[in-house]
């Protein structure tokens, strides 16, 4: 039976994110003009990939770039994320200032 260490399962998934930010900036190149939303999109899945190389390289740079900078980018991308959630989604809104709320707090 395969045996997956944490070392592996990390790297295939650092891979995985970076093919998955490459995939959104060709979506994003063709449909920048459409939907505003996407570039949010591509910099969280940028900073995503990003942050978890940083994370995963623990040991080889210091602490502040191995756990302060690889956590700051990486709740940036989450929240980027969660911002253009609720407007890329097909829910009517009554008020386009709602947009940014995520959905179980409207």
């Amino acid at each position: 039976m395969l045996k997956l260490d944490m070392t592996t399962t990390v790297t295939i998934y650092v891979l995985v994110n970076y093919v998955c930010t490459f995939m959104i900036f060709l979506t994003w190149y063709q449909n920048k003009e459409k939907f505003s939303g996407l570039s949010y999109m591509l910099y969280d899945f940028l900073f995503q990939s990003i942050g978890m190389t940083l994370a995963a390289a623990y040991g080889l740079f210091p602490a502040f770039f191995t756990i302060g900078l690889a956590n700051i980018l990486m709740f940036t991308g989450a929240t980027l994320f969660l911002l253009v959630w609720p407007c890329s989604c097909s829910f009517p809104s009554t008020n386009d200032s709602t947009c940014f709320i995520p959905l179980p707090f409207r």
